[in-house]
């Protein structure tokens, strides 16, 4: 009896001591603790490219919103900027929000071949330029910002609003161009491509609407043949073999148009033969099979039948096509080209997109991506 007095002190201590445990451990439960919520994924460099050709073609977006011009020719082509913008906006994955309470998992890009779309400071800018007041002050690209779309036009701010949307197109063409050189992601690089030939077909023609005369192409519009040492980085010498044959053949129906042209159409049809004929050429060299067994050119090459028929509407759509075509094939090899390997290609790619788009007054949203056409 003794040794059990001694032990009731004790027990009667644990059990107070559970009891107070539990109380507390009960009453946590309807306690929420005030942690902060985690911060947002760092963008890798695939992802910041993303965001920032996003926030690019929303600042062309309202840029072009803030433009109401007289002329319906040039209203037409700004329209379309706005047009490709939205395109490209989509295309590229859209706007990502990391959410504001940490709780969200990142969203994927929704570029084919991309990395995950982690959050990013720029892209709180870029989400900013897709509201309402979007129009009234642009500029989370890289171009030129600041319209004033709100206030109704005066005399000359037509013309202001146009030569900021202008400025920005060159902008951020150039930036495109550079993103899609420097890219890892070749899949990633091409589409990048696509997005800057856009903009510098539009460049282009907005430039020659206004000035009423051709514009002389800018510096990444300038096509440089292939190293007679071999193709770019990363493109399969099987690959760059089909540019001869296209090449090629692409001169010989030029050729057969200057033939039914006269005067100065005659002359800028035989150049662009000429052309095409150099870059069969330096291909076949770099390719290593020039004056070989091997090489794929033909003395004549089957016409395209809107040729044949004499159907001028007909026979320039065929033209078109061809030229087409071998934009699809310049950006094609963008996805396989090494990163600093593909600014030429890109430029023939241009080149191609751009033959097309003068005989069909037309721009597709994304040259070279024939997925894409609509």
């Amino acid at each position: 009896m003794p040794a059990t007095s001694a032990r009731t002190p004790a027990v009667t201590v644990v059990r107070a001591t559970l009891v107070a445990v539990v109380a507390v451990l009960l009453a946590a439960c309807d306690v929420r603790l005030e942690t902060p919520p985690p911060a947002p994924p760092t963008p890798d460099a695939a992802e910041t490219v993303r965001q920032r050709t996003v926030a690019d073609a929303q600042e062309l977006q309202a840029l072009a919103g803030a433009v109401a011009h007289p002329e319906p020719a040039v209203q037409l082509l700004v329209d379309a900027v706005a047009e490709g913008a939205a395109a490209h906006v989509e295309a590229l994955g859209g706007v990502y929000d990391p959410g504001t309470d940490g709780t969200d998992e990142p969203a994927p890009s929704a570029v084919p071949g991309g990395t995950d779309a982690d959050a990013g400071a720029d892209q709180e800018t870029a989400a900013a330029d897709s509201s309402p007041d979007a129009t009234e002050t642009a500029g989370s690209g890289t171009g030129e910002g600041g319209t004033d779309a709100a206030v109704p036009e005066q005399p000359g701010d037509g013309d202001a609003a146009l030569g900021r949307l202008l400025r920005a197109l060159e902008t951020t063409a150039a930036t495109a161009l550079t993103d899609a050189d420097d890219v890892a992601d070749g899949t990633v690089a091409r589409l990048l491509g696509s997005v800057a030939v856009h903009r510098l077909l539009l460049s282009e023609r907005l430039t020659v609407a206004t000035a009423g005369a051709a514009a002389e192409r800018a510096e990444p519009w300038r096509v440089a043949p292939p190293d007679a040492a071999g193709p770019p980085a990363g493109v399969p010498a099987s690959d760059a073999l089909a540019l001869v044959t296209a090449e090629d053949r692409a001169g010989q129906v030029w050729e057969v148009v200057a033939a039914r042209r006269e005067g100065d159409a005659r002359t800028a049809a035989a150049e662009r033969a000429a052309a095409h004929r150099a870059r069969a050429q330096a291909w076949a060299v770099a390719t290593d099979v020039a004056g070989s067994g091997l090489d794929p050119r033909r003395t004549g090459y089957a016409l395209p039948a809107g040729l044949l028929t004499g159907d001028t509407a007909a026979a320039t759509r065929d033209v078109a096509d061809l030229e087409t075509t071998l934009a699809d094939a310049y950006l094609a090899l963008v996805a396989r080209a090494e990163p600093g390997e593909r600014a030429a290609l890109v430029a023939a790619a241009a080149d191609a997109a751009g033959a097309a788009a003068a005989l069909t007054a037309q721009v597709p949203v994304l040259p070279g991506m024939p997925e894409h056409a609509g």
